[in-house]
């Protein structure tokens, strides 16, 4: 990219209050309007508040699920349990739970997608933290 070029893109950017972004490979900047970006960061941010929401909701359903497993394995061992801290229907609602929050970050990973793809960006996220 030539001097005249980046000095161009710049001015622009800052005549239309404007952020610039990487366009490409390339090293090309250009101009992205604040709205935009704006528009970016909040659905970036979404995802990110939705996958911790998921995460833990998934941790409290894996920790209940695991006391009903550990209660229905001392039954069968013949084993009593004098107060039972499990129940059939507070597992179910955790579930329900967890699986609505999984659903709300693929609904918000999708429309952070087609936001980006309208934009000409590339989506890319870490493997460790994809579903």
């Amino acid at each position: 990219m030539k001097l005249v070029d980046i000095l161009l893109v710049l001015s622009v950017a800052a005549t239309a209050n404007a952020i610039l972004i990487s366009a490409g490979n390339d090293g090309s900047l250009q101009a992205s309007g604040t709205f935009s970006q704006r528009t970016f960061d909040r659905l970036r941010k979404r995802l990110e508040l939705s996958k911790e929401i998921r995460n833990k909701k998934r941790q409290e359903y894996h920790n209940y699920a695991e006391i009903g497993l550990k209660q229905w394995s001392a039954l069968s061992r013949g084993k009593e349990i004098p107060e039972s801290k499990h129940s059939l229907k507070d597992e179910i609602r955790l579930k329900q739970e967890y699986v609505a929050a999984r659903n709300r970050v693929r609904s918000v990973r999708n429309e952070l997608k087609k936001y980006m793809k309208r934009h000409g960006l590339e989506f890319q996220e870490p493997k460790a933290d994809s579903d």
